[in-house]
């Protein structure tokens, strides 16, 4: 008598017309699948059955090149010892030892195993991709960061905020660019600097840093409070663009000026500046570095022949925190001579 997988396969001959064994004639349409019991519920035991079978026809109708999962070769015994089937050499590569055995003497480490090459698969297995190894990272505390990140947050919120001391001693303007002369206090500043990037993306690198100084990333694990305007000073080239090059001032509250906290960061520095007397323009909206460039421009040019700054640096000054989205207020400082 013929096995039972050929009967079967002579019955879908039979009932089909020829047609169950052709590959590129579709396959029959499972029983639990018609449209009349599509949206009939859950299935019933006999058609969890029903589908079962069907699959299984399916599956020997399409001949012998289709693939089936090989049996697991179960427990073996290896000197005496029962353990679990051992797997080949190319797929032990690049496990962990605790992966690569269970019960059984350690091999000799591979040095080569992350590298694996296609050489290292089976016969008539399609080639395998050398593996990458794993990129070493950093190791960081969540919990670390979400204080640090919560510090900020709630310094920035809900902080007492500080104004940079000054004295408006005179205002100007000429035409639509109206300006005010200051003398700024100096102290003690907590300050970033960044070089060869440009100045967004310096000042995205650099003010995070001055932030959680501020929020809590020091000796003392406290929050400051903050102090506005933040000002990072600029180093405009003879045509005006900006060098690559940014150095962030936050000017520490008076509650710290006398002992500010040691921060935690290396390239965070506490220095000491003295008074500087500027010349202040006002405009809104989130600024970029073209924004600055340009309000420079115009200040330079309403202080054409009535006042003397520096040319070699200036000051970009911002009010807000990024999550306020309007009625912001920037400022560019030239510095007086």
């Amino acid at each position: 008598m013929a096995p039972r997988y050929q009967r079967e396969a002579a019955a879908v001959d039979r009932n089909t017309g020829g047609w169950g064994r052709v590959r590129s004639s579709p396959p029959p349409l499972p029983k639990s699948c018609t449209r009349d019991n599509l949206f009939a519920g859950p299935p019933r035991t006999s058609q969890i059955q029903d589908r079962g079978r069907d699959r299984r026809r399916m599956i020997r109708s399409l001949g012998p090149g289709v693939h089936r999962p090989a049996p697991h070769p179960g427990p073996q015994r290896v000197a005496g010892k029962r353990r679990s089937a051992a797997l080949p050499a190319s797929s032990r590569a690049g496990l962990p030892q605790s992966a690569q055995f269970c019960g059984a003497e350690p091999e000799a480490p591979n040095p080569a195993a992350p590298f694996r090459a296609a050489s290292a698969s089976s016969p008539g297995s399609p080639p395998v991709a050398p593996a990458v190894p794993a990129t070493k990272r950093p190791l960081v505390c969540p919990e670390h960061c979400s204080d640090i990140m919560l510090g900020m947050i709630k310094n920035s919120l809900f902080g007492s905020v500080e104004t940079w001391p000054w004295q408006v001693l005179s205002t100007g303007g000429k035409e639509e660019v109206s300006y005010e002369e200051r003398a700024c206090e100096g102290g003690r500043f907590a300050t970033v600097e960044v070089t060869d990037k440009p100045v967004d993306e310096a000042l995205r690198e650099a003010m995070p840093k001055v932030m959680k100084y501020v929020g809590g990333t020091n000796d003392k694990g406290i929050g400051m409070g903050m102090t506005v305007p933040i000002s990072f000073a600029v180093f405009p080239s003879e045509d005006g663009s900006l060098q690559k090059k940014l150095k962030v001032w936050f000017r520490i509250p008076n509650q710290f000026q006398s002992n500010p906290p040691v921060p935690s960061d290396d390239s965070v520095k506490i220095e000491e500046r003295e008074s500087i007397t500027v010349y202040s323009t006002q405009f809104g909206g989130y600024a970029k570095a073209a924004d600055y460039v340009a309000q420079a421009a115009q200040l330079r040019t309403a202080l054409e022949g009535t006042a003397t700054y520096r040319s070699d640096t200036y000051f970009c000054t911002g009010y807000d925190p990024p999550m306020k989205p309007y009625g912001r207020r920037n400022e560019v400082w030239l510095v007086k001579t």
